[in-house]
This record gives structure tokens, sequence and C-alpha cells, in this order.
């Protein structure tokens, strides 16, 4: 039984597809699509029925890295594994700043996990990789019981060298979600 998602990995709040066929099934063939978290065991999360082809389809909104699995009669796919990122806005106050002044990022994080960790990263000198500078938290929501509402970070960072740098604010993943990144900022200082 052939099984895939159209989109993965997922960022948070966004839908997919979950496509495949039964092959040899006949148009009206019932399948039922299972899905789990990590730890939990795989539950019913959607019922459908093939086309003439053989093909089905379903489409999820998972908030947490999941496991899906396809059932029709005695035969069942493979299990595929879809992942969900955090979703991460970024703003930074400025992109000049002093030789040694300060520059403050600011976004929010869905979902909102508080205390999480937020960090700001430099791109090493030979873009090789990026390094931690700096680590700020997820704070609580303005209004928590409003669960599409983002939850709020900053980050104040003092550059103590001139030079230009490229940074970006990146929330770690963890067993929910995955991690996420922002785009990359171009630092310039003035004297």
């Amino acid at each position: 039984m052939l099984f895939r998602s159209k989109t993965d990995p997922l960022l948070y709040g966004q839908p997919t597809t979950l496509t495949g066929v039964v092959e040899g099934a006949k148009a009206g063939t019932p399948v039922t699509l299972l899905s789990r978290g990590r730890g939990g065991q795989f539950a019913v999360a959607a019922t459908g029925q093939t086309d003439g082809t053989g093909a089905y389809e379903f489409t999820q909104t998972p908030l947490t890295n999941t496991l899906y699995r396809v059932t029709s009669g005695l035969t069942k796919s493979a299990s595929l594994f879809e992942g969900v990122k955090y979703a991460l806005t970024v703003a930074p106050s400025a992109s000049t700043v002093p030789a040694s002044g300060s520059l403050k990022f600011t976004g929010s994080v869905l979902p909102a996990l508080v205390g999480h960790a937020v960090y700001l990263e430099r791109q090493g000198p030979l873009k090789l990789g990026w390094h931690v500078i700096d680590i700020g938290k997820v704070e609580e929501p303005a209004h928590p019981k409003e669960p599409a509402q983002g939850a709020p970070f900053s980050i104040v960072h003092q550059f103590n060298t001139p030079g230009p740098e490229v940074l970006r604010i990146k929330i770690p993943g963890d067993p929910g979600n995955q991690s996420a990144a922002g785009a990359p900022l171009d630092r310039k200082s003035v004297v």
C-alpha cells in the first residue's frame, strides 16, 4: 500500500493531504487513517473510501510530530512520520547599531510553550554553521486561552565588536515539534 504526505515537515497549524493507493481495491473500499503522537497508541483519526483506482486521501492538521498509518481490511501501510515545526516570527529593532551597541529582537512562537528557549545565533566566519550567542525565553501570551495566538519572546544582545555579522533567531526542537529558524539578518555596525 503506497502512502505519502504532500508536505513534510509542516509549519504549526498548516494542513497537509495524506494520499495513497490500495492496490487492486474497488471504488468504495473502506480505508481508516490511524495516528499517534509521541509515546501514544495508534487511534482512528479519520475514515474514508477509495475511488475507482484504489486511491484515497485525508486532510490532517497535526499540531505536534505525528505518526500515521492507513489500514484497509487486512492490509496496512508502513508508518509515515509527519514533522511539525514551530511557527516563528522575528522582528529586529534595527539592522545598524553602534560598534558597541545593543540590538533587540522580538517575535512570537506557536505553539505557545512558555519557558522554551529561543536562541540568537551568529553564522560562523566561514559560513559553516551557526553558534548561539544569546538565549531568550518564550513568555506567556497576552491572551493564553486563544490557542492561535503566538507567545512573545525578546532578546536584547549587547555587541562588543565592530564589523558585519549574519544573525538569526532559532527555536530548538523538542519531542513535540521540530526546530525552526528565522531568515538570516545582516547586522552592520557604525562607528
